[in-house]
């Protein structure tokens, strides 16, 4: 029993220590206007979240830069870029 109650209060213990996470990952392909990946390139993106729906009132905005791969492949993790509306926390 006392061996049940120090497990059980060792998960309430991290679950109140959790932390909400600071970023999502994204991940993608840029491509040019033919399809054709843009490969080694510098790139911008511009990441809004929307109110209600696909036409709601912009609550938070960021822009990134990165770089892509052999591929066209670019990783960036939403939430560490630099805001222009709002903020990521909220």
């Amino acid at each position: 029993m006392k061996n049940l109650f120090t497990i059980s209060f060792s998960f309430f213990v991290i679950a109140l220590t959790a932390q909400v996470p600071q970023g999502l990952n994204y991940q993608a392909v840029a491509r040019n206007a033919q399809g054709q990946p843009l490969v080694s390139q510098s790139i911008s993106a511009k990441f809004s979240v929307l109110n209600g729906s696909a036409t709601g009132t912009a609550v938070y905005v960021e822009t990134q830069s990165a770089t892509t791969n052999a591929f066209g492949l670019f990783n960036l993790t939403i939430g560490q870029g630099t805001a222009t509306i709002g903020t990521f926390g909220t």
